[in-house]
C-alpha cells in the first residue's frame, strides 16, 4: 500500500516544483502532484474540449517527473501528427484556410 505524502515536507515540495516545471514545458496542460506522490496532467483551456480527432487523453499520469514528460511528449507528438495529416489531406481535396484538429492550433494550409 502506498503511503500519503505530507504534503508540508520538503519533498513534496520538491515536487511540486517539478510538475511546475512541467506545466511550463507542456502549456495546455494543468499539472500537480497527488496526495500519494504521482504525478498527473490534464488538458485545459481551449486544448480541453475532446474531439474525436485529438488523439491526446484528456489525463495522464506517471509516477515520476519523467515518466509524466514522456507520456505529454508522445501525446503532443501524436497530436502533431494528426494535425499534420489533416493538413495534407485538406490541400489534397483543395480545400485551403483553417485547419484544425479540434478547437484549437489552426494552421493555414496554402497552396503549393
Amino acid at each position: 500500500m502506498r503511503r500519503r505524502s505530507d504534503m508540508r515536507s520538503p519533498v513534496f515540495a520538491c515536487k511540486l516544483a517539478a510538475a511546475r516545471r512541467i506545466e511550463k514545458e507542456f502549456s495546455g496542460w494543468h499539472v500537480w502532484v497527488s496526495n500519494l506522490g504521482r504525478y498527473w496532467a490534464v488538458r485545459q483551456g481551449p486544448d480541453a474540449r475532446c474531439s474525436r480527432d485529438d488523439p491526446r487523453p484528456m489525463t495522464l499520469d506517471g509516477d515520476d517527473p519523467e515518466t509524466l514528460r514522456t507520456a505529454l511528449a508522445e501525446a503532443e507528438q501524436a497530436h502533431s501528427v494528426t494535425l499534420e495529416a489533416s493538413l495534407l489531406a485538406r490541400h489534397a481535396a483543395g480545400i485551403t484556410g483553417a485547419a484544425s484538429c479540434g478547437f484549437h492550433h489552426k494552421t493555414e494550409c496554402g497552396q503549393q
